[in-house]
């Protein structure tokens, strides 16, 4: 594994590896260990970013938000997505990005449609070819349609629009057929109005109003890809 031992999710905390289930700087600061990154003063730089930011990281759940960024981010090291060294500064200088990954339930119509928020770096459900088959990605993976079993024991997940694991957003399921079905002539008939906000870092190559194919790429795993423009893209 890149940069030394990889620390599973289920370790971290526990037999004397971490200060405790309530303490989740302690937690990360574990991982942090376990990724084999030399960050000296980086879990102190990290509390202190997260004051700056709000305090969200550490008012977020362990068990529900921390515990499964740290898996998900430990999967990305043992991947060679990123170093050791390049996760552990991400962490500290974005630590929201430990947080955040429970969907949130936004809107309710009656029983028949639910508006939820779906986190990034979250699948919406499994490919058809590991139901049943190959788990998730890492142990700790968990989908949209895994919240909407938990939250709506016994229904099935229809969902009426879908976004990629990279993005975050507003995602409507519907809790019939009826109701899934209605929300499919709506979509095809353009009835609704999807709008998207993106964070861009410097300019294309290109004119804005001209498309660039994206080749560079910034950080790929398994199934997961992240890719830019670079000086070189063509149209």
């Amino acid at each position: 594994t890149p940069g030394g031992p990889v620390l599973a999710l289920a370790d971290v905390g526990k037999d004397g590896v971490g200060s405790g289930d309530d303490d989740i700087f302690g937690v990360i600061g574990s991982a942090f260990e376990a990724w084999g990154a030399a960050a000296p003063g980086g879990l102190e730089a990290l509390m202190r970013k997260d004051v700056r930011e709000g305090g969200h990281l550490a008012a977020a759940s362990l068990r529900n938000d921390v515990r499964p960024r740290l898996a998900q981010h430990t999967f990305y090291v043992a991947q060679a997505a990123l170093t050791p060294e390049e996760m552990t500064d991400r962490c500290i200088r974005q630590p929201r990005r430990l947080c955040g990954y429970t969907p949130a339930l936004v809107w309710q119509h009656g029983d028949g449609l639910v508006a939820v928020n779906k986190p990034w770096g979250m699948r919406v459900h499994l490919p058809p070819a590991q139901e049943g088959g190959q788990r998730q990605v890492w142990p700790e993976e968990l989908t949209v349609h895994n919240w909407f079993r938990d939250t709506f024991p016994g229904e099935k997940p229809r969902t009426c629009n879908r976004l990629d694991f990279a993005t975050s957003g507003v995602m409507l399921i519907a809790r019939s057929k009826e109701v899934k079905r209605y929300m499919q002539k709506l979509f095809e008939k353009r009835q609704v109005c999807k709008m998207y906000t993106a964070l861009v870092l410097g300019n294309p190559p290109q004119a804005w109003d001209k498309g660039v194919w994206l080749t560079y790429a910034l950080m790929d795993t398994d199934g997961f890809a992240r890719r830019v423009a670079s000086d070189t893209e063509t149209e």
